[in-house]
């Protein structure tokens, strides 16, 4: 958990450290969600596909 000081204290260290992390976020979010869309995706097409 971070500190409302480690958020505003102006050290390159710790900023750079946070946005990484948002950025690992944000690429597991969007994996996440491409992924749940390529399964709906897949689990509307197979269906016709094999029967």
């Amino acid at each position: 958990m971070f500190t409302i000081d480690s958020n505003t204290r102006a050290t390159t260290q710790g900023e750079g450290r946070h946005d990484v992390e948002k950025r690992i976020l944000g690429v597991v979010k969007y994996v996440l969600k491409s992924s749940m869309v390529l399964a709906l995706a897949a689990s509307a097409v197979f269906p016709r596909i094999f029967y």
